[in-house]
Order: C-alpha cells, then structure tokens, then sequence
C-alpha cells in the first residue's frame, strides 16, 4: 500500500512521467555514422590492451597521432555492443538520457521549490522532443549525465553551502575527461559559478548591482567563492588526468576553432552539424524550432525579477554555442530549460492564485502543465512507434550490402568513401580495405578536408587524384547528403569506373580492370531489367513498410535523373503516389525536353498543394528554358517566400542574377 501511495503521489507523477518521456524521446535507432569508428576503437582497445596513440584504421591518416579522449566511451559501447547488439546501445542510451533528467529535475527542485516540477517537466520535455534529432549514440550522451550531475550539485552547494557537494566534482571530472572533449564544460560550469560567487561577494550589497544571491542568506559567501575557486583549481588539474595529458586539454578549443561560424571557416560551412541553424542552406524547421527555444527561455528569464549571474551567465552562453553550430542546440536545451523553470515557477505560483480567485477549474497553470506533457508523451510515443528496428541502423545511412560486397570481392587498397560511410568501413572490414575518409576530421588538416571537398564538388578533378590515390573502389550515398550526386554521375559514365552494386541510396564502384577480371554482374542502369531487378529487390526489403519503399524509390529515381537516365527514372517511379513522386516525373519530362509536360506535372501538384517549392523550381527551369527570364526570377522569389532554405531556388536565382 505505501508503495501505491508514492506512485500516486504527485512528486511520484511527475518523475514518472519525465522519466518515461526522456527516455521515449531518446528512442530511435541509428542514424549516425559515428559509432561505428567508436566500436572499432573500443575493440582495438580490447584486444591491444592498450590506448590508441597514433590512429590505425585510416588509409590517409594511419600512423598520426590521435587523441583519443573518447577511450573510455569507446570501450562501454563496445562490450555492451558485444552483449546485445545495437538495441541494448538504445536502450542504454534511452536510459542515461532518463537519469540525467531526472537528476536536472532535482537541481530545479533544489532551486525553486517542489511546484518547479509543474514548470520544469512540460518545458524540459517540449525542448527535447525538438531536438530529439541531435541525441545520437555519441559520447555526448554520457556528457549529458554528467552536466546534469555538475548542475544538480552546484546548485545543492548554492543552497546550503556544504562542501560536501563539491567534493565529487574533480573525480566525476577525471571520468568526463576521458570520454569526450566536451568535459571542458566541467570546469566551464563551475568556473562560472565561482566568477559569479566572488561578484556577488564583492559587491552583492550595493543597492545599484542587479542581480540575485549566488547563495542563501545562510551561507558564508566568502567561503563560498573560496570552495567554489578550489574546486575550479582541482577541476582543470583534473583534466589532465588523461593518457594524452596537455594535448587532451587542448583539443576541445581546437574544435571550438573549426566549428565556429566564419566565412573563411571550411569546417562549420561544411559540416552539417557544425553549421548554424540560422544559415540560409538549412532546413526551415531547424531554426524555426532554434528560435521558438530561445524565445521561450527569454521570456522565462524576463519573468523574473532578478536572476542569479551565474544562471544568466549560463544561458547566454548556451545559447551563444546554439546560435554558432547545429550540433550545440541540444546543450542550449539540456542545461538552459532547467534555468528557465527556476526562474519562471515564482510567476506561476501567482498566476496559479490568480486561477482560483477566479474559480478556474481546468485552465489553471497545473492542469495546462499536466496537458502539455500529455501531448509530448503522445508526440513521443508515436514518433518511437514509427521508427525501423532499434536492433538495425536506419535504413540508408549505412552501407551494409557495399561493405560485403567489397570484402567477398577481395580487391585490396584504400577506398574512397563518403565521410559518414567511412566508421562502418573501418568496423566491418579487415585492413587491406581501409578508408580514406572519416568523421574524425582532426586528424585532419584544412587543406587535405579542402582537398576532399574540391574532387566531390568538381568530379573531373577526381581522375588523376584517384589514380594517384591508388582506390580500389570509390562507395557513395545518393541522399543523405545528396552532395556526392555529380561525383555519382562521373564515375557512372567513366571508363576507368564500373558499378558493381546500388540500391539506389549507396553505390559502390570498383576499377574497371578489377570489375572485369572477376566478372560482375553489369549493372546498366539504361536497362529496364536492372531498374526492375532493384525495384523488385526494393519490394523485399521494404514492402512491410510503404513509407520505406517509397522513400527508396524516389531516391532510385534520384539517382536515374543524375545518370540521365529519364526513362529509367520514370519507370522506377511507377505506380508511386506523393508530391516528391510527382516533382521527380517533372524533372524526367524536364530532362528528355517534354517542357509541355513537366510544366503539366508540376502545376498538377501545385494545385493539390499551392505551398509546393519543388515544383516552382521545375516551373523555373521550364520558364528558363523558354527563354522566359523575368517568369522564372519571379518563380524562384515565390519558391523563396515558402521556403528561404529551398537551396536549388536560391543557387539557380543567385546565379541567372550574376551574384
């Protein structure tokens, strides 16, 4: 019975119900080809019984040093992938992200009293639902948990002072240290906290400072600020305590570098999770969500009074790393929703009382609350139902046909391959088959990304580099960038090139003497029989899940389009039903010259959906190719005002204008 009167208790509801949340949110299978380069590292961990000092699964970077801070990361994901797989990896990672919930849940309690958890769980819950997108099976989850553990204790010390809160701090930061260059945010954490706590001991009781007690009233706040400052000093000495010492400490303002927003800076234009979610080439949602966060969390704050500067020192911060890379929204969410809710319970508790006075019943500040976590629990569980396999990578990120492939081929040298392909290569394949390209790009230098970036943008550079490079097979996606398209379409049409396999999202090419010497099966993608042998294979692999044959169809069709092969395309198409079906018919009447046609195909949709930027690109172009320039600028500006990241709009507008 008493165990029944803690669940229902309302302290009891509201864990529950952030703790289940969290951890649904965090539900999905992998999508990211990060882990795999981890999973290679942690099983050369085992098996060397040794840390990786120079890097041994890279054709273009073995041999050079690496700092592999991760190691410890490395070596759980492995073993618990050795336990169970990919799906004990999701569950794992479904569970610290609940914890860690949990845990900023007592911080805010600490801070703002029992109500808070009406503010803190609806609000926390919302903010990570929108940045679901960026909790990837990454050390940043364990970091997560351990800048919710920073929080909470900084807090408890805030409260009463006890320097018992402090003293796990320097230990809990050697482990951080060793599981991602983000343990910088350890000392960064408590380094504001004790700037703030001296602040507010210099000049806390002037009548003209602005901002609220860094302590109780209770608390000493000199000895405060002096603990704080202790703790500070074994905190950064602490980060030392790696295999890797002083270069350890130095790589995470090395990667602060190259992801910071710049016009000369290749790594944030061109990594799509270094780049801001303000620039033009992102998805719209992406900054529609950045900016409903931020404006959330600025009007929370502006409720109250006065705030705490280390608080407020805090959320700048956050926000500042959100605004200047994709990657860091999720740090903006985690640690700046909770600071948010301290400062806004003391608004809802009057609002609360303005509620009853009025005799509201079901539209007070609770029930909303009790509303709102309803429909993200709701969200949430139907996103998760939606998802693949969590036992499986989802689908088309990683190439898993291509990988066998390459090994039961036997061909050695390097391979060239889309970076994200690059960690699945090197945990699949022996080390006569090593990639060239990885994730881990500081390894290496600004000239040799520039380098790799020149020959997918400019693929008649790619001839003599790759024979200099000496592949044996070159391994590319369709989608998911669909940057590598052109480079796709040269090697298709290369004599040096042959394709030994697609799927329609990968393809994988071997040299053409190799092809020929071991006699594999042609892959003509002009002939009807190969498009239909794909699509039928297509059929089952998917065809318990529509949504997933259709996806793979379109991108089949995608990669016909880019070979110039219409008819091909069409035929791949057939019988599919969706706006991004009939945009690529367009284009196939586009590509063979039926302009009459695609202009047909593309008003159709429009008609069905007037919001349609894909298809006033297609009227574009069929304008342009008419001769008709003013019809096709003011097209392309009405594809610009539904969607301002519609990139192919704004290239194709940019460049009929001379910009």
């Amino acid at each position: 019975m008493r165990i029944f009167a803690n669940i229902t208790s309302a302290r009891a509801r509201w864990s529950l119900a952030l703790a289940v949340g969290a951890f649904v949110i965090a539900l999905a299978p992998l999508a990211d080809g990060d882990l795999w380069w981890h999973l290679a590292a942690g099983r050369e961990l085992s098996r060397t019984h040794a840390f990786l000092m120079t890097d041994p699964f890279s054709a273009q970077t073995e041999g050079r040093p690496w700092i592999d801070v991760h190691w410890l990361f490395q070596l759980a994901a492995y073993h618990l992938f050795a336990l169970g797989g990919l799906r004990a990896l999701v569950i794992a990672k479904a569970a610290v992200v609940a914890a860690g919930a949990l845990v900023l849940q007592g911080a805010v309690v600490s801070a703002a009293g029992a109500r808070a958890r009406a503010v803190f769980v609806p609000g926390f819950l919302g903010a990570l639902f929108a940045a679901r997108s960026l909790l990837l099976l990454r050390p940043i989850i364990p970091t997560l948990l351990l800048l919710a553990v920073f929080f909470f204790l900084l807090e408890r010390f805030r409260r009463d002072g006890r320097l018992g809160w402090l003293i796990p701090l320097p230990i809990l930061q050697v482990v951080w240290s060793n599981v991602q260059a983000l343990s910088m945010l350890g000392p960064a954490l408590v380094g504001t906290h004790a700037l703030a706590a001296v602040v507010w001991h210099q000049f806390g009781d002037r009548p003209w400072f602005p901002f609220a007690a860094e302590q109780e009233p209770a608390v000493d706040t000199a000895r405060a600020a002096r603990a704080l400052l202790g703790a500070l000093a074994l905190c950064i000495a602490a980060c030392f305590a790696t295999p890797y010492g002083v270069r350890a400490v130095s790589l995470p303002f090395a990667l602060l570098a190259r992801f910071w927003p710049s016009a000369r800076n290749v790594y944030s234009a061109n990594v799509a999770e270094n780049v801001p979610p303000w620039a033009v080439d992102q998805a719209s949602a992406s900054f529609a969500h950045v900016g409903l966060l931020l404006a959330a969390i600025a009007l929370a704050l502006a409720s109250a009074p006065r705030l705490a500067l280390s608080r407020l020192a805090l959320v700048l911060a956050v926000a500042t790393l959100a605004l200047a890379g994709n990657r860091n929204v999720l740090l903006c969410a985690w640690l700046a929703t909770p600071i948010a809710a301290i400062a806004l319970t003391p608004v809802s508790r009057r609002l609360r009382i303005a509620f009853r006075r009025r005799h509201a019943v079901i539209l007070t500040p609770r029930w909303i609350a009790r509303g709102a976590v309803l429909a993200v629990l709701t969200a949430s569980g139907v996103a998760a139902a939606r998802e693949t396999s969590f036992a499986a990578p989802a689908p088309w990120r990683t190439p898993l046909e291509s990988a066998r492939i390459i090994e039961a081929r036997g061909e050695a040298g390097p391979i060239f391959a889309a970076d994200q392909y690059g960690g699945y290569l090197m945990w699949t394949l022996d080390a006569k088959h090593k990639p060239f390209m990885d994730t881990r790009l500081v390894l290496r230098t600004r000239a040799e990304f520039e380098e790799y970036l020149a020959v997918i943008d400019d693929p008649t550079l790619f001839d003599t580099w790759g024979r200099d490079k000496g592949f044996a097979h070159v391994l590319l996606p369709v989608a998911y960038p669909d940057r590598y398209l052109p480079l796709v379409a040269h090697l298709y049409h290369s004599d040096e090139w042959r394709l030994v396999y697609t799927d329609g999202s990968e393809t994988l090419f071997a040299r053409t003497s190799a092809g020929g010497e071991r006699g594999d099966i042609s892959w003509d993608l002009t002939e009807p029989a190969v498009v239909d042998r794909i699509v039928a294979d297509l059929a089952r692999r998917f065809g318990a899940d529509t949504r997933l044959e259709d996806a793979a169809r379109n991108q089949l069709a995608t990669l016909l389009l880019a070979i110039e092969a219409p008819a091909m395309a069409d035929r791949a198409l057939g019988g599919l039903e969706s706006p991004l079906a009939d945009a690529l018919r367009a284009r196939a009447r586009l590509a063979t010259g039926d302009l009459d046609g695609a202009a047909r195909l593309a008003e159709a949709s429009l008609a069905r959906d007037g919001r349609d930027a894909p298809s006033l690109d297609v009227l574009a172009l069929v304008a342009a190719r008419q001769n008709d320039s003013s019809r096709a600028r003011q097209l392309l500006r009405r594809a610009l005002e539904i969607d301002p990241y519609d990139a192919e709009a704004e290239k194709l507008l940019a460049r009929w204008e001379g910009q």
